[in-house]
């Protein structure tokens, strides 16, 4: 990232403009925002001021370019370029092809000198461009890991990796869980459902995505599931499946077929399965009941893994006083969870006060427009360790979205002894009549079945609670099992 600006369009979102690029070649860092410019608007609505001729034209040959690019890429010669390029012969056969190139540039311009013993000298200084044959030591550009096998320039472990090395590899564990820590919720979930989890940033490197496949291979764990897979996973698994061939690669998906209209998704998802056909991953898991079967029939190796909280709550929580206080969480920029229902739903509460989350500038002004009663607002989550006392705080949580495979927040919120709403999506609760009938809303995109399902949960909250003390041990013990069937061959 080079440099990055903020705007502010026709009806106050924010977008941003960013120059993302190695070497800058243009500048573009320097010239491309003029001073003071984070303050400046000016995105145009074209629905009101139409294309012009020209722009029409621009508009099309950049639809040209960008299918012809897209052919180039798709084709046999532009692949064989990039996996050279990215290859350990790359960047000396980069510069060989640029100096060959000067050398025949000066040939022709000095034709006289060429038969006068320029050619060896050509050949000498090529020569000097490529690297070094490695014998029986390491070349300059390794290093060594913790247990002495080589990896990149990067790939030297930090002290915490070396300590968690350590623990794997006297403990021996069956299986690691690896999941991207700003995933929060996916995160919740593999640390619930197994014991040993590696969290990877998805800002990993290629450098740090090497490291993270020689740490894996040196723990010798027969099983290694991937939690969510974030890209960067990606190459890790590819680069595990090299190393050590002996270790099942399982892979644990989040989401649902919904999904798949997000191209971050349906990349990932369809990754997946191509790394289950093609023989590198063995095992996919789905929190979603019933995808397991379906994929069954396209030739992908699945099985149902039902999320669950451990803990089971003694009694119902002491929320804050006054309110009741209700409190929403949701993501208002993602459709399948837009909060606005459920803030509108707050209206039919009597004396209800909300706690919302995420508050961009949209909810901002729903919430202003509608006079919602706010009691707190801010734009982040509570953190990860907060939560089960922030959630008991409340008289009720509100997770009503419009698509869930088995949410973690409901079961957190139960955990500490507060009810929690959700949409009929998942598979929660649909042994249990009554905790069915009290929490699942059926209508989520209706503020007003939210608001009376709410009342009614007010009402009965410390049965709701009782039930669900009850009901939870049965269903963990069921949880556990699939987990189970899932890592079993």
């Amino acid at each position: 990232l080079r440099r990055y600006a903020f705007f502010t369009d026709y009806v106050g979102g924010l977008f941003g403009t960013f120059v993302l690029s190695r070497v800058d070649p243009q500048s573009l860092s320097r010239s491309l925002f003029p001073k003071g410019s984070a303050e400046m608007g000016g995105w145009r609505d074209h629905r009101e001021s139409p294309m012009s001729g020209r722009e029409q034209e621009l508009s099309r040959r950049v639809a040209v370019l960008e299918q012809e690019l897209r052919g180039i890429q798709a084709s046999l010669v532009w692949r064989m370029r990039e996996k050279v390029v990215h290859s350990r012969i790359g960047p000396p056969l980069a510069s060989a092809l640029i100096l060959g190139k000067k050398s025949i540039s000066w040939l022709v311009q000095n034709q006289q000198g060429f038969w006068k013993g320029k050619v060896p000298w050509l050949l000498r200084r090529s020569a000097s461009q490529l690297p070094p044959v490695a014998g029986g030591t390491l070349s300059a550009n390794k290093t060594v890991s913790a247990s002495g096998r080589p990896g990149s320039s990067k790939a030297q472990y930090e002290a915490q990796e070396v300590k968690w090395l350590a623990e794997i590899c006297a403990r021996k564990p069956r299986v690691i869980a690896v999941c991207n820590p700003r995933w929060m919720g996916v995160t919740s979930s593999t640390k619930t459902l197994f014991e040993d989890v590696l969290l990877v940033e998805d800002t990993a490197d290629e450098a740090d995505q090497v490291r993270y496949a020689n740490l894996l291979a040196e723990a010798e764990c027969p099983r290694i599931v991937f939690s969510g897979l974030a890209p960067v996973c990606l190459q890790i698994i590819r680069r595990l499946h090299k190393m050590s061939s002996g270790t099942k690669i399982a892979i644990l998906w989040h989401g649902n077929f919904l999904h798949c209209a997000e191209n971050l998704d349906w990349n990932m998802f369809h990754a997946a399965c191509e790394l289950s056909r093609n023989g590198v991953v063995w095992k996919i898991g789905f929190v979603k009941k019933g995808m397991a079967e379906v994929i069954a029939r396209a030739g992908i190796n699945g099985a149902f893994v039902m999320n669950y909280v451990e803990r089971v709550p003694e009694r119902a929580s002491t929320p804050l006083e006054g309110g009741p206080h209700i409190a929403v969480w949701s993501y208002p920029f993602m459709w399948r969870k837009y909060p606005y229902a459920m803030m509108a739903s707050v209206l039919m509460i009597p004396h209800a006060k909300l706690h919302a989350h995420m508050v961009n500038a949209r909810v901002k002004a729903f919430l202003d427009f509608f006079r919602v009663p706010l009691s707190s607002a801010t734009n982040s989550w509570v953190p990860q360790d907060e939560m089960p006392e922030y959630l008991a705080q409340m008289h009720l949580n509100l997770y009503v979205t419009l698509s869930e495979c088995a949410p973690m927040l409901p079961l957190e919120s139960l955990s500490v002894g507060c009810p929690c709403l959700l949409g009929p999506t998942s598979h929660l609760f649909d042994d249990h009549e009554y905790l069915h009938k009290s929490l699942i809303v059926q209508y989520p995109d209706s503020a007003r079945a939210i608001g009376l399902q709410a009342i009614k949960a007010l009402e009965q909250r410390e049965e709701i609670v009782e039930a669900y003390k009850k009901y939870a041990p049965e269903y963990n013990k069921r949880a556990r099992k699939s987990v189970e069937d899932f890592i079993e061959d």
